[in-house]
């Protein structure tokens, strides 16, 4: 959807019909699209999937490899649930929490809807691992982790997260020559390679080459650790605690958090 010009939704009978970008949200590959609700009589209700157990039967619904092959539904069952997915998304990278099914998901199924036997969406179809000698491994958002995205998008058009105001880049992707002044054992972190003049992260005196070790009382082991604490754990205005190395010793930073829709 992302870049798109124009949305039509294909209706279960084969027919099309305009539909309006509510609101998109790129860092969980959501997005809400409005229709006339004359053309949607019925409607299908969430379901709950923090009850989902493995071998659970499920049901994907989707549009495998386009139109030709619309409203194909494939059955199988909750291989595994709170797995961790690591997405390259135009917002960065994220680890996204998925549900982990063995029915087929192909490509034209995201965003279709995986639903239990009491006929409920449990999850968003949203993506699959296709290597040579895999198969079964398809994934899908939680409809618990969905739907306060969904509702933010619908009441806002946008997700609100907190905005640290600062660009990342992990210590394996440092060159040795910015790593002298750090000790021996520390293996892992993130680098601040870039402050905004206008952010919370430059009002708290963060500056570049900075090493992000920790928030609060969490571990950064890498940006994606740093960005998921702080859209899962935090909201604007909270304060946290960042622990950073800078010249090669460790000091503590108070950093107010502001608002923005990415980091």
């Amino acid at each position: 959807m992302e870049g798109a010009s124009k949305v039509e939704v294909s209706l279960y009978n084969g027919k099309k019909v305009d539909a309006e970008v509510i609101g998109a949200d790129a860092l969980t590959d959501l997005a809400v699209v409005k229709i006339d609700a004359a053309k949607a009589a019925d409607v299908i209700e969430f379901g709950d999937s923090s009850v989902l157990r493995a071998g659970d039967q499920v049901l994907a619904i989707g549009n495998p490899l386009g139109l030709d092959l619309s409203r194909t539904v494939t059955q199988g069952i909750v291989s595994a649930i709170d797995r961790s997915i690591s997405v390259p998304t135009s917002a960065g990278e994220w680890e996204m929490n998925v549900i982990q099914t063995d029915a087929a998901i192909n490509p034209g199924n995201s965003g279709g809807a995986l639903i239990n036997t009491d006929g409920k969406v449990i999850g968003i179809n949203s993506l699959k691992i296709s290597q040579n000698g895999v198969e079964g491994l398809g994934f899908a958002i939680p409809s618990n982790e969905a739907l306060p995205i969904v509702n933010q998008l619908i009441e806002k058009g946008k997700v609100e997260r907190p905005y640290l105001g600062v660009s990342l880049a992990d210590l394996a992707r440092i060159p040795d020559m910015y790593l002298d002044n750090l000790p021996e054992n520390l293996d892992s972190g993130t680098m601040v390679t870039y402050v905004d003049p206008n952010s919370a992260a430059a009002e708290a005196g963060l500056k570049e080459q900075d090493v992000i070790v920790g928030i609060n009382d969490e571990k950064v082991e890498n940006a994606s650790d740093l960005r998921r604490y702080m859209y899962t754990k935090l909201q604007n205005g909270d304060s946290v605690e960042l622990k950073i190395y800078r010249d090669g010793k460790q000091q503590t930073l108070k950093v107010a958090l502001s608002a923005a829709n990415a980091e």
